[in-house]
């Protein structure tokens, strides 16, 4: 064989490597778009999804709230303080499982933050329950939760709203 021929299939052999090489990046970087285009239509399409579920769980911690809640339902004054306790505890858990899909929407931490908040609500409600002696009517109890809210440091629905405002920020 020549030294032309040689010469001639290296050159052949390193062009159709690099054109090889050239088509692979190509190939790959096409891909690699698709793949990004592919996820910011994905979080185009959720947006408005994952918003919805932020503010679907404010309100729902709004309604919970035990003095808007106690208020709500205190359609009786004079009903055993213990039925107003159930009827609210009932209504938390209505709620809650009208509302348990959101979070698929949220970050575990906010879903957390909420399921926190229910349960310092239900402490609360409790700890007004068993202040009251057992002939308590509902206008009683709710008196009590007036009085261990105010004087409660911690109100959990409001820092889970304000916890679920700042990660909705974070999304806008």
């Amino acid at each position: 064989m020549s030294w032309e021929l040689i010469i001639a299939w290296a050159i052949a052999f390193f062009a159709i490597l690099t054109l090889g090489f050239i088509s692979y990046r190509i190939m790959k970087h096409t891909e690699k778009m698709q793949q990004f285009s592919l996820v910011k239509e994905r979080q185009r399409l959720s947006f408005p999804l994952r918003m919805q579920a932020y503010e679907r769980l404010v309100i729902l911690l709004e309604r919970i709230n035990p003095l808007a809640l106690s208020k709500r339902l205190l359609t009786n004054p004079n009903i055993p303080a213990r039925q107003h306790y159930l009827n609210m505890i009932n209504t938390i858990n209505a709620e809650l499982e009208h509302n348990i899909s959101q979070q698929v929407y949220v970050s575990s931490a906010a879903w957390e933050e909420v399921l926190s908040a229910r349960d310092k609500v239900v402490a609360l409600l409790n700890l007004a329950l068993k202040s009251l002696p057992s002939n308590a009517k509902a206008k009683d109890y709710h008196n009590m939760i007036i009085k261990l809210y105010m004087e409660s440091e911690e109100h959990p629905t409001k820092n889970a709203i304000e916890f679920l405002k700042e990660e909705a920020r974070k999304l806008l």
